[in-house]
């Protein structure tokens, strides 16, 4: 079980008539989002019928931060029964230079008890940390999503004979259709008057330096992949695009992961960073190079892969491209770990034996 508390100085803001989670946090102009308690609904597309497809409506919720829980107890049965295997997804903001936001998907479905049994555990947790978005979908039958956003909203996808379903359960939460649950805005406008804080409680400590012991989004996020076993959702391991799909051809990449020697049970934090032409090169280079250059370590747990402008690069990165032409490990760096992530990962091995996970490669992309 994660070990994270929530932080006791954090007071529960409102906005309109909703409580909001509490790692959001209200500045001056927030009323113009025009949140409220509500819903909406649109047909998802008329494709689905073109195809043979049931049509299926796309909802979006939104209820006071207390109501939540409940809702979403009486919404997760709209993807089938406790058997059903589902996809579970997490999206956050990304470090990448080439995107906002990342988003994970299981490599492999697991039942929806499964799942919820998860959720359950971390709710509190998932429900109040507003850098997480989370939820599953099933391919079964009619594909169908319950989705929580980051503001806590829920975005629900399921087919339109559902519908009388879906009504009878809102307003059993005396929740009404409106015109829109929040107004239009983009990220950058609503950053501006909706920011997120962290909500975990630093872990008690007599070390010298106590922010080696405040757990964040990166902490979450690492047991998280563990518990679903949650990779990249590239649609194309093969080429690299940005956001707006442009291919950026041969680019700047980091890769952060934990490995272990397995002779000596010692783990270090592994920087990386090389250039590729896609995510399937870099892949590839990754792995010669640590069966070449590191063959004591195995890879345990990846921290982060992301994409970087030249101009964020090291020195030393600099100076080995000189003369590089193609897909290639430019530099490297073994770091001692944390003391918080070393207990995380170490927690990790015991809830998720070794034989269960990727410790015998070092493959920290595919």
């Amino acid at each position: 079980m994660l070990p994270f508390r929530l932080r006791s100085d954090l007071t529960r803001q409102q906005l309109g008539d909703v409580g909001l989670a509490l790692g959001l946090e209200c500045h001056e102009g927030a009323e113009s989002l025009g949140f409220r308690a509500g819903w909406s609904r649109e047909q998802v597309s008329t494709l689905d019928s073109d195809f043979g497809m049931e049509p299926r409506d796309s909802w979006h919720i939104v209820v006071d931060r207390q109501a939540l829980p409940k809702l979403l107890k009486r919404l997760w049965p709209l993807l089938g029964r406790s058997s059903t295997p589902v996809f579970p997804v997490i999206e956050l903001g990304s470090r990448d230079a080439f995107r906002a936001v990342d988003t994970f998907v299981g490599a492999d479905p697991l039942p929806l008890a499964d799942f919820l049994s998860t959720v359950q555990n971390l709710e509190t947790l998932l429900l109040e940390d507003a850098h997480l978005a989370f939820g599953a979908y099933s391919d079964e039958d009619v594909p169908s999503e319950v989705f929580v956003d980051h503001w806590k909203g829920i975005a629900l996808t399921v087919r339109s004979s559902d519908r009388e379903r879906v009504e009878s359960i809102l307003e059993a939460f005396n929740l009404v259709q409106v015109e829109e649950t929040w107004s239009k805005l983009d990220d950058r406008q609503a950053e501006r008057v909706l920011s997120i804080r962290n909500i975990f409680e630093p872990i008690p400590s007599g070390i010298p330096d106590p922010a080696l012991l405040q757990p964040d989004v990166d902490h979450f996020l690492l047991y998280l992949r563990r518990c679903w076993s949650l990779v990249p959702n590239l649609e194309d391991w093969e080429s690299n695009l940005d956001e707006a799909g442009r291919s950026l051809g041969r680019c700047l990449w980091m890769v952060q992961g934990v490995v272990r020697n397995p002779q000596t049970k010692m783990r270090a934090r592994l920087v990386v960073w090389a250039q590729a032409a896609h995510p399937r090169a870099l892949s590839k280079i990754l792995l010669a190079w640590a069966k070449d250059q590191q063959p004591q370590w195995a890879w345990e747990d990846e921290l982060g892969t992301d994409r970087l402008s030249w101009e964020d690069a090291p020195p030393e990165v600099d100076l080995a491209r000189k003369g590089i032409k193609g897909d290639a490990v430019l530099h490297s760096v073994l770091e001692e770990l944390d003391p918080l992530t070393a207990d995380l990962v170490e927690l990790l091995a015991e809830e998720f034996p070794p034989e269960n996970i990727q410790g015998d490669t070092f493959d920290a992309i595919d």
